[in-house]
């Protein structure tokens, strides 16, 4: 996994990997975590006012990277 792949560092690792031969995906969750954000209140995404954002923004990069690993009929 390459972190940070859309730009700088992080897209020439994978831009290496995928000139050496490995399968390599990308998972945009920069952008879905933005939409996100940009949408919900601060109490939507922490559950209970107490939590921390992130805490949240775990499971939306969980799905994003899922989507990409498991197909629909699986």
């Amino acid at each position: 996994m390459v972190t940070g792949a859309a730009q700088g560092l992080g897209r020439a690792i994978a831009e290496s990997l995928a000139g050496a031969g490995a399968s390599v995906v990308l998972a945009d969750v920069t952008s879905v975590w933005k939409e996100v954000l940009r949408r919900k209140k601060f109490a939507d995404l922490s559950g209970n006012g107490v939590n921390h954002p992130n805490d949240f923004g775990h499971r939306i990069y969980t799905e994003v990277i899922l989507s990409l690993l498991i197909t629909p009929d699986e």
